[in-house]
């Protein structure tokens, strides 16, 4: 690259007649160019051509260039927290509802002014990357209460469903959430999981053969109270009171709602049901898009859209089956055919 480029300038300083008035170049930092400028001044010595302070300032660093490198490596030393920022950022910008919702809580609970906006930053423009943690700051207090508030919720979503474990059951929870804070904190937390479920627990009461009662209240009143007054328990306090299954048997939580539970229980399994549906992860999801490679590989172009359907239902089928793929009886037949085939041709 520098041997080309060295070809191209030599000649126009030859054409414009200014190969005897060069003072400097002033580059960037790109490795070809230190070539490029050493066969220049070579090639104008040769010619008889004199350079400016004996050549000793030919070539000029760009102090932008200077200023770049130094910014890079200082955002080197804090790229976790860039890169936190970068994704928050494309978090609210990316989507409508959110964003709105955000500038609402930054306008209304801290008085900010929503029309400066998020920014987001190019990789190759530090000073974007500046004003992205600049604006970062300013929408901090904004940005510290939506974040706490979606970690609420899912910790919230998370202690709700290992409640409705049957082989944790509020004992779990209450022992996590004391670690992770003192036990009076901890104490209120248990009180907000479980108004959570018996709100929760009201909007399956249209299901038939919830004949016990309404969950009961969380106040001044304890439990035991407020069943004396309506002389029923709620199918919470009736799972609750049941002894906990071991948590070393293999139990599926789900199926076990299906069988006993929701006999039982009706609006409390439909409940478990909707909560312990809910997916956690998205990784499942995503690798079972990203699977394309595995199934349309150069030999299997041409397969229709309905057969690479099938394939990829058929291996999900089976890995929920158990079975060991490429080490299957089916596999393993398919393979000693192709063997015994290609032994033929030979």
């Amino acid at each position: 690259m520098g041997l080309v480029l060295v070809r191209i300038f030599c000649l126009c300083l030859s054409r414009w007649k200014i190969d005897g008035k060069v003072g400097s170049f002033t580059l960037d930092n790109a490795s070809y160019n230190k070539t490029m400028i050493n066969q220049i001044k070579r090639q104008l010595v040769r010619n008889g051509k004199g350079l400016s302070f004996s050549g000793d300032f030919f070539q000029i660093r760009c102090c932008c260039h200077i200023i770049n490198l130094i910014v890079q490596a200082g955002l080197k030393l804090i790229d976790n927290v860039v890169d936190k920022i970068r994704a928050i950022g494309k978090h609210f910008r990316y989507s409508i509802p959110k964003k709105k919702k955000f500038y609402e809580i930054a306008q209304q609970t801290y008085h900010l002014n929503a029309r400066k906006g998020i920014r987001g930053d190019c990789c190759v423009k530090w000073n974007s990357t500046y004003l992205m943690l600049d604006r970062a700051l300013y929408f901090r207090p904004a940005i510290d209460h939506v974040v706490e508030k979606d970690v609420e919720i899912k910790i919230l979503l998370l202690s709700c469903a290992c409640v409705l474990d049957p082989c944790f059951k509020p004992k779990f929870v209450e022992y996590c959430y004391t670690i992770l804070y003192e036990e009076v904190h901890a104490k209120e937390k248990m009180e907000e999981v479980r108004a959570t479920l018996c709100d929760l627990l009201k909007e399956y009461s249209d299901i038939d053969g919830g004949g016990v009662g309404q969950c009961g209240e969380i106040g001044d009143e304890t439990i035991c109270d407020q069943r004396k007054k309506c002389g029923r328990e709620s199918q919470l306090d009736l799972y609750l009171e049941e002894k906990n299954i071991d948590h070393n048997v293999k139990l599926y939580i789900l199926l076990w709602w299906k069988n006993n539970g929701a006999p039982r229980y009706p609006q409390l399994g439909a409940l478990a049901r909707d909560i312990l549906a809910i997916p956690i992860s998205s990784v499942p999801s995503e690798s079972t898009f990203s699977m394309g490679k595995k199934l349309i590989n150069p030999w299997r172009a041409s397969l229709a859209s309905m057969t690479i359907e099938s394939l990829a239902c058929y291996e999900d089928w089976l890995r929920a089956k158990g079975f060991s793929l490429g080490r299957s009886t089916l596999f393993n037949a398919k393979e000693d055919e192709d063997e015994d085939e290609d032994d033929d041709e030979d």
